[in-house]
C-alpha cells in the first residue's frame, strides 16, 4: 500500500507517436519538458491490442527499466542532475488500428508515479499525447466531440491525394468508409450519426504514406 502523497500540481509527460504501417509498427516517444532531479511511473498498455517488441535509451537506460508483459505494465525510475527532453521510446506492434490515449496510461500500479524537482519539490505524473504529425499530414480530433447527431473530422494533406476515412468500432469492424480525391491543405468531413452506432468509436485516416488513428464518442 502506497501512502498518500501531497502533489503541488501534475506535470504532463508528452506522448509523441512515429507510426510504420507497412509492418504495424508504433514507437512511443516519451518527452518530459521540465526540468527534475527524478521521476518514477508505471505505464499501463493494453496488452490486447499492442504487443511491447523493443525499448530504445533516452534519459531512462534499459537497467532502470522493469517489465511485466503479462500486466501489460512497464516501470521506470530515474534520478540525476536535472534533465529534460527524451525519457525513453518504446516499440509496439498492433494487429487492429488504435488510438493510444485509449490504450495507454500511467498509474502506481507497480511503481508510485511520482516526479521531484531540486527543491524536493513533488508532482503528480499524467500522460498528454500529441496529434500524429508526419511531413504537412495531421489528423485531428473530431469536433464535437462526444457528440449526438453530427460531427466533422478535419485533417491536413501536404498535396492533393486520394485517402480514405474509415470509422470502425472497438471489434475492428468497419462501420463507415469514405475513399476521395482531397485537397491539399486542409479538408473537413462531416459525418452523420445515421451512419454510427453509439458508444467509443476509432477512425482512421490512410494515404500510400501515412495513416492515423483517433477516438470519438456517439451519445444516445
Amino acid at each position: 500500500m502506497w501512502k498518500v502523497e501531497t502533489f503541488s500540481q501534475t506535470l504532463g509527460v508528452k506522448v509523441v507517436e512515429e507510426r510504420i504501417e507497412k509492418d504495424g509498427t508504433i514507437i512511443v516517444h516519451l518527452d518530459m519538458a521540465h526540468e527534475l532531479s527524478g521521476y518514477q511511473f508505471t505505464l499501463n498498455y493494453d496488452n490486447q491490442q499492442l504487443e511491447l517488441v523493443n525499448i530504445l535509451d533516452g534519459a531512462v537506460h534499459y537497467s532502470q527499466i522493469g517489465f511485466f508483459e503479462q500486466e501489460g505494465a512497464v516501470t521506470i525510475s530515474w534520478n540525476g542532475q536535472q534533465s529534460k527532453g527524451r525519457i525513453v521510446s518504446l516499440v509496439f506492434r498492433h494487429q487492429q488500428p488504435v488510438a493510444l490515449e485509449s490504450v495507454l496510461h500511467i498509474s502506481s500500479t507497480r511503481t508510485l508515479s511520482e516526479a521531484y524537482d531540486e527543491n524536493g519539490t513533488l508532482f503528480d505524473l499524467k500522460l498528454n499525447f500529441q496529434t500524429p504529425m508526419a511531413n504537412g499530414f495531421q489528423l485531428y480530433q473530431n469536433r464535437p466531440n462526444p457528440f449526438k447527431d453530427k460531427t466533422n473530422i478535419m485533417f491536413d494533406l501536404p498535396s492533393k491525394m486520394r485517402a480514405e476515412l474509415t470509422i470502425h468500432d472497438v471489434n475492428g469492424r468497419v462501420i463507415y468508409q469514405k475513399m476521395d480525391q482531397f485537397q491539399k491543405g486542409q479538408n473537413i468531413v462531416e459525418i452523420d450519426f445515421q451512419h454510427l452506432a453509439t458508444g467509443v468509436l476509432y477512425y482512421t485516416l490512410a494515404t500510400d504514406s501515412f495513416i492515423a488513428t483517433r477516438k470519438m464518442v456517439v451519445l444516445e
